[in-house]
């Protein structure tokens, strides 16, 4: 029997896409199964009866919820809303068109036993139709005492919201995703919980099978270059003079020639997701 301080609950935030199916498959799998699973839906339409009766039914035995959202609410909305919701003593994310293999969760589990992380991250591997590889993203690529820095300098070496397992205290603590960013919002998690002095690990034994995103989570890579002047602003003094010089300099370089207007985006606003957020809770189905 699993500790009640290591209970998982898996969050999906979801676009309806027909790959959903996937991921609930992967996660209700688990050798080591999740204490619940949450769907936070914020496609353009909502999670239709039939479908949800086939989702139940695909759960099995594992308490499935779905949380419903404004269309297009944004993956940091989406992910804080079920996290808020989450009665384990972890949470897990993973986004709708990816997959967990299918000891993830173990392999989570006893890191936690172990160590006792708060932060853990998994591997993301992209795999073709085929299954066969065709890149991947390993964190351990980079010392530890490093990562900070490299976070800045805009790279990211597999900090990302589908691979992470994270103590729901803490979570809530660093006041989950930033909403206000357009992207990047993985990246400025990592950073907070770094600068927090959270311990956090990676664990390459935990996989994700990524696929490429498509629809509005592509579109919104074309806003990189505000999350990365925000965050240049945010974490200043966090980091060394020479990571803030190559910082600016590869951003000042990424404007050379950009163009086209800055985009907005509804419903994004500080504190949008929080338990006492002004847009209306969720509605359980």
């Amino acid at each position: 029997m699993t500790d009640v301080s290591q209970e998982i609950t898996v969050v999906i935030p979801t676009l309806n896409r027909p790959t959903l199916e996937r991921a609930v498959t992967s996660v209700v799998t688990q050798t080591n199964p999740p204490v619940e699973v949450i769907l936070v839906s914020n496609g353009a339409d909502p999670i239709d009866s039939d479908r949800l009766s086939s989702l139940l039914e695909l759960a099995g035995p594992v308490p499935l919820k779905v949380l419903t959202l404004p269309p297009f609410s944004g993956p940091s909305i989406s992910r804080n809303v079920g996290a808020w919701q989450a009665t384990g003593a972890y949470v897990a994310f993973l986004d709708d068109d990816d997959a967990f293999t299918a000891h993830y969760l173990e392999t989570m589990r006893e890191r936690i036993t172990r160590d006792g992380t708060e932060i853990l991250y998994g591997a993301k591997v992209w795999r073709n139709v085929d299954g066969s590889i065709r890149r991947e993203k390993r964190i351990h690529s980079v010392p530890s005492d490093r990562w900070l820095d490299v976070l800045y300098r805009h790279e990211n070496p597999g900090f990302g919201g589908q691979n992470l397992v994270v103590r729901k205290s803490v979570f809530v603590d660093l006041h989950g995703f930033p909403v206000e960013l357009l992207s990047g919002e993985d990246r400025a998690f990592a950073m907070a919980a770094l600068v927090a002095d959270v311990s956090v690990a990676c664990v390459d034994e935990a996989e994700v099978t990524c696929y490429d995103p498509d629809g509005y989570r592509a579109k919104m890579r074309s806003d990189k270059w505000v999350t990365n002047l925000k965050l240049i602003w945010q974490f200043w003094g966090d980091v060394s003079w020479r990571s803030r010089l190559r910082s600016v300099w590869r951003w000042l370089r990424s404007m050379v020639g950009r163009r086209g207007p800055i985009r907005g985006r509804r419903g994004v606003g500080r504190g949008v997701g929080a338990p006492d957020a002004p847009m209306g809770m969720p509605v359980d189905r």
